[in-house]
């Protein structure tokens, strides 16, 4: 028959490509288990589809074979195979599921505690709800995983009274349930307002979105309750971070500042009492709220506080997360902020203090080219050369091909290398052009403005008599709505004869 030798193809096969080594081996204990399984072809299967691991395209890797491994001297038949890969599928999944389960501890326990419910084992129910809240409360950071339990907790105690008694012996235990759910629905509402919010604004042109009415009647009613807010610290950081950027959506400048300053407060009084991954979102929203202000031209202002944020963040080690930068652009947000500021030495003793919180794979470069922009500063520029040559055969990404390019020929153009970049200039248009659809328009477009406005510096330096003269240059520089390096492109213009 002509499908004998196919190769064996499925679900099964799907799921098992993207396991580990590692699970697969679980997976394989799993089966042998009498307890999950009890037919021992199935574990025959599993240890025929272990050689094949993890692409399953050897010849040998056919219907044929694993047919032959399931029933030895029988005639192949399909539907006989194909029903062995849906019992092994269900079996994967059942595995999956119990793999999921094991990493959840709070599935665990409501699961647990709904068994003592229904065995009616009163005293182990309440030693264990107990045990649970302390281990909640062990945290004093709180997130809103913490808020969401509490929630869960108070229902699993109002259930098991209703379940075992028939009814409440008072409404302590409902209005626990109330109060809890108000918590969390709050604090998850106005969260991911902040999150809506932020998007609107980095994506301009999306469909607009109708008013949610209720989302105001809650700011109405935060508005007034100060004690409230004071008593739940998350819920003050994304009330306060929702009116902060929506003053920036309607552009109320003085409100903005108003409630920058509320946040900024409320950091300084609270930032303890918060989950790391939690100040983590909201550090990662300010970051991007500033980035909007410097991009529209508000200069070191912003960068001092956007600096002044990371230290805090950084101090509380709020931007690792699993020992690495999460993500790891606040790695190079922090060398960028530092430069632009003039903290060369902090900046320097920062990349070496911190390179092995990058991930592998972005190390090399990131560091190379970070430390290649702090001599750069510094005016080293043979020292910038030396760490950018050590990144020539460095894999990089499509941006950083750029970056590694622009930052080559600003190095070349102060060492006066006009020979050599002229040559890298018209390479780096080439590359830009090929690369136009596959990166950002703003980032083209404000990386191929650079390009352009340099090689009228170079024309204008070389002569005189050039038709631009140097305060056209400065206009069209400061004018010229997207442009990387802006700063440096008029030191440069200023300092021609």
């Amino acid at each position: 028959m002509s499908d004998k030798k196919e190769i064996l193809t499925g679900k099964v096969m799907d799921i098992l490509a993207v396991l580990s080594k590692k699970d697969v081996g679980n997976f394989y204990d799993f089966v042998r288990s009498p307890y999950f399984n009890k037919k021992e072809r199935l574990v025959h299967f599993v240890k025929f589809l272990q050689k094949y691991h993890p692409n399953f395209e050897q010849k040998s890797c056919n219907t044929h074979n694993a047919f032959k491994c399931l029933y030895k001297n029988e005639a192949y038949k399909k539907a006989k195979l194909d029903s062995c890969k849906t019992e092994l599928k269900k079996l994967l999944e059942d595995f999956l599921r119990l793999e999921a389960l094991k990493q959840n501890g709070n599935v665990q326990t409501d699961l647990l505690l709904q068994i003592l419910t229904q065995k009616q084992l009163d005293e182990s129910f309440g030693k264990e709800l107990e045990r649970s809240g302390k281990e909640l409360n062990k945290n004093a950071q709180k997130g809103v995983d913490q808020y969401k339990r509490m929630f869960e907790l108070a229902i699993q105690d109002y259930a098991f009274e209703v379940n075992r008694k028939g009814r409440l012996s008072d409404n302590v235990k409902l209005l626990n349930v109330i109060q809890h759910l108000d918590v969390y629905y709050l604090i998850e509402k106005v969260r991911f307002a902040c999150t809506l919010l932020n998007r609107q604004q980095a994506i301009v042109n999306e469909d607009q979105i109708e008013e949610d009415l209720l989302l105001k009647y809650i700011l109405t009613y935060l508005e007034d309750g100060e004690a409230l807010l004071q008593n739940i610290p998350l819920l003050q950081f994304y009330y306060n971070l929702y009116l902060l950027l929506k003053s920036e959506q309607l552009d109320r400048q003085e409100d903005v500042q108003k409630h920058y300053l509320n946040l900024k407060k409320a950091l300084e009084t609270y930032g303890d009492k918060i989950d790391k991954g939690e100040l983590r979102q909201i550090f990662t929203a300010v970051v991007n709220y500033y980035s909007r202000m410097m991009k529209k031209g508000q200069g070191n202002n912003y960068l001092n506080e956007v600096f002044e944020w990371y230290l805090y963040m950084l101090e509380k080690e709020v931007l690792l997360e699993n020992g690495l930068f999460a993500p790891f652009q606040h790695f190079r947000n922090m060398v960028v902020a530092g430069l632009r500021l003039g903290k060369l030495d902090w900046t320097e003793q920062f990349i070496l203090e911190n390179q092995v919180h990058i991930p592998k794979k972005k190390r090399t470069f990131m560091v190379n080219y970070s430390l290649a922009e702090v001599h750069f500063y510094k005016e080293s520029f043979e020292e910038t050369l030396d760490f950018l040559l050590k990144l020539d055969q460095v894999k990089k990404d499509k941006i950083q091909q750029i970056e590694h390019k622009i930052l080559r020929c600003k190095t070349y153009f102060e060492l006066k290398q006009i020979e050599a970049l002229d040559s890298l200039i018209h390479a780096t248009e080439m590359y830009l052009s090929r690369q136009q659809g596959a990166i950002s328009p703003n980032f083209y477009n404000s990386s191929l403005n650079l390009i352009n406005t340099l090689k009228k510096i170079i024309k204008k330096s070389a002569d005189p008599n050039y038709t631009k003269d140097k305060q056209i240059l400065l206009e069209e520089i400061a004018t010229t709505q997207l442009l990387s390096e802006r700063v440096w492109l008029q030191e440069k213009v200023k300092e021609m004869k």
